[in-house]
């Protein structure tokens, strides 16, 4: 079903360039958190996606942060990064993608969604009607509830793997 497609799947938030934000026409980015920018439940981001963040900015594509997470735990990352937040967002549904898109007053055509899961961040996108990036997770721990979702994102992944494969960045390391 075209609902869990993301317009973009990468192996590594890394490996989007500003030449593919460019061609999708994306100048703003909400970013997810665990799992997306940083490893699970910690509070570090490596030195390579510190340098991407920069990168990104340098180009001034503005960015967000949307998480499901607490404040105190997204606050923390919106200090290190110096930039806005929604906390406790509820994705997916759309009213905490819509307040973030609000922060860096991005219109619905230049926006996209980076995030490691189909049942939230790629869903939020598409019921705002926004693009969505689809990174792998850096992390596969997490609670029981991720587990599920994570089984089940693979099983979407594997019954859909041809047409998810056309969507795939393929980045010669």
């Amino acid at each position: 079903m075209s609902i869990f497609y993301p317009n973009l799947l990468v192996d590594k938030i890394t490996d989007i360039n500003i030449d593919i934000l460019s061609e999708l026409n994306i100048k703003n980015i909400l970013l997810d958190i665990d799992d997306t920018i940083s490893p699970g439940s910690t509070v570090s981001i490596s030195d390579e996606i510190d340098e991407w963040l920069k990168m990104l900015k340098s180009h001034f594509i503005n960015l967000a942060i949307i998480s499901n997470n607490s404040r105190e735990r997204v606050e923390c990352f919106s200090r290190k990064l110096h930039i806005p937040y929604v906390c406790r967002s509820m994705k997916p549904l759309p009213f905490g993608v819509y307040k973030a898109m609000d922060l860096i007053s991005a219109n619905k055509s230049t926006v996209a969604i980076v995030g490691d899961q189909i049942f939230t961040d790629v869903l939020a996108a598409k019921f705002v009607g926004i693009k969505s990036i689809l990174v792998e997770p850096l992390s596969m721990d997490g609670s029981f509830t991720l587990k599920i979702k994570r089984g089940l994102e693979y099983l979407v992944k594997k019954l859909n793997k041809e047409r998810l494969d056309k969507r795939r960045l393929r980045v010669k390391r």
